[in-house]
C-alpha cells in the first residue's frame, strides 16, 4: 500500500524507489513496541520529516559523501531532540540521503520529502488500524491520574510510595535515554508493588471478607421506597438487579440530586431549600423509579479476586464501594472503603505478629 501510494504521489516519470529502507525500522517500532514514546505519531511523522529536510539540505550544500551523511545524521538527531520528536529511523533517513547515489541525487532532492511523508503516513495508518483491530492502545497515551477533588494533594496511593517527582528525578539523571514515559514508569511501579503485596496476602479473596447480606432493589422500585431503605439501613448505596440477579446499576444518595439544578443557584440556603422542595415533591410519587436515577457506569470485581486489587479503586479512583460478582456476573457481595480499612489493618497486624514470632 505504501509503495503504491508513494508511486502515485511521486509519479512514474522518475526512478526513485517507492519505499525507503528506514521504514522497516519504523515498522518494528510501530507494530512491536507501539507503547514506546519513540513510536508515537508525532515522532514518527515529524521525526522522519525533519530528518529528510536536514538530509536534503546537507546534500544540496555539500554534495553526497560519507562526511555529508555523518553531518546530516548528527543534525537530524539534534533536530529531533529539540522538537521532542525522536524517532531512530529518522537518523537513518538523513544518513541515506546524505550518502547520495543514483537514487538520491541533488536533481531529485525536491522529491525526497514527499516520499518520506507518503511512506510514513501509510505506515502510521496501517499501524493504527492494526492495533485498533487487535484491541491495543495506539496511539499510546496513558493518562496521568488526577486528584478527583481538584486539589494539589497527591493521590492516597502515592503519598507513602514512589512519587511522581522521584520518577522525574530518575528520568532527568538518565537524560532522554529511557525509552519509556514517566506515566508508564509510574504505572509499572504501582503494578509491581501491587503484585508483591498480593503475593504476601494472596490467600485473602473478596469472597472471604465481603458483605453478603445485601439490600437490593429492582429497576421498578419507586424512589420513595429507595429513600426509606437508605435511611432505615443507614447505607449510602443500593445495588439495582434485573430478574436474573445480574447487577445493572447502583443508586447512591448523590443520584437523588440529579434532577435538582443547583448550578443555577448561588446562595447555600436557596440551594438547600430547592433540595428540600424537590424531595417533598416526589415522596408520594410512584412514577419516578430506580431505573430513572441509577448509575450504570459500574466497576465490579470477581469474588475470587484478591482483596488487594480493590486498593487503587477505593483510594485513587474515588469509589466508595465495589460490587462483587461471580463468573455469571451475578451480584454476590459488596466491599466498601470501611471494609477495606478494617481488612488492611488486620493484614498489617497479622504480618507484624508473624515477624515478631520469627524473631
Amino acid at each position: 500500500m505504501a509503495a503504491a501510494i508513494s508511486r502515485q504521489v511521486l509519479g512514474t516519470e522518475n526512478d526513485l524507489p517507492s519505499l525507503i529502507a528506514p521504514m522497516g525500522a519504523s515498522a518494528v517500532l510501530l507494530f512491536i513496541v507501539h507503547s514506546s514514546p519513540l513510536a508515537q505519531p508525532w515522532p514518527m511523522l515529524f521525526g522522519n520529516s525533519i530528518s529528510a529536510v536536514i538530509g536534503v539540505t546537507c546534500l544540496i550544500l555539500f554534495g553526497s559523501s560519507a562526511s555529508t551523511a555523518a553531518l546530516a545524521a548528527g543534525l537530524a538527531i539534534i533536530g529531533m531532540l529539540l522538537s521532542n520528536s525522536l524517532h531512530p529511523p529518522g537518523g537513518a533517513i538523513a544518513l541515506l540521503i546524505g550518502l547520495g547515489g543514483s537514487h538520491y541525487s541533488t536533481e531529485k532532492a525536491h522529491l525526497f520529502l514527499p516520499l518520506v511523508l507518503s511512506n510514513s503516513l501509510c505506515l502510521l495508518l496501517a499501524a493504527i488500524i492494526f492495533h485498533r483491530l487487535s484491541g491495543q492502545d495506539y496511539p499510546h497515551q496513558r493518562a496521568e491520574k488526577q486528584n478527583l477533588h481538584l486539589t494539589k494533594d497527591l493521590l492516597p496511593g502515592q503519598r507513602l510510595d514512589v512519587q511522581p517527582q522521584d520518577i522525574d528525578a530518575v528520568i532527568d539523571e538518565h537524560g532522554k535515554g529511557l525509552d519509556i514515559s514517566r506515566t508508564d514508569l509510574e504505572f509499572l511501579f504501582a503494578q509491581m508493588e501491587m503484585r508483591v503485596y498480593r503475593r504476601h496476602h494472596q490467600d485473602v479473596r473478596c469472597e472471604d471478607v465481603m458483605s453478603k447480606n445485601l439490600i437490593c432493589i429492582q429497576y421498578e422500585t419507586p424512589i420513595s421506597e429507595i429513600w426509606q431503605l437508605l435511611r432505615l439501613h443507614k447505607i449510602k448505596t443500593l445495588p439495582v438487579l434485573n430478574g436474573d440477579g445480574e447487577l445493572i446499576g447502583l443508586v447512591t444518595l448523590i443520584d437523588f440530586l440529579k434532577f435538582v439544578n443547583l448550578d443555577a443557584l448561588d446562595e447555600f440556603d436557596v440551594q438547600l431549600q430547592q433540595v428540600i422542595d424537590w424531595m417533598n415533591s416526589w415522596k408520594g410519587r410512584r412514577d419516578l423509579l430506580a431505573g430513572h436515577i441509577m448509575n450504570t457506569s459500574i466497576k465490579s470485581v470477581l469474588a475470587t479476586s484478591s482483596v488487594i486489587e480493590l486498593v487503587p479503586m477505593l483510594s485513587d479512583e474515588g469509589l466508595h464501594q465495589i460490587p462483587i460478582v461471580d463468573h455469571d456476573k451475578k451480584l454476590v457481595g459488596m466491599l466498601t472503603q470501611s471494609d477495606l480499612i478494617a481488612i488492611l489493618f488486620r493484614l498489617g497486624l497479622d504480618a507484624s505478629s508473624k515477624k515478631h514470632a520469627i524473631q
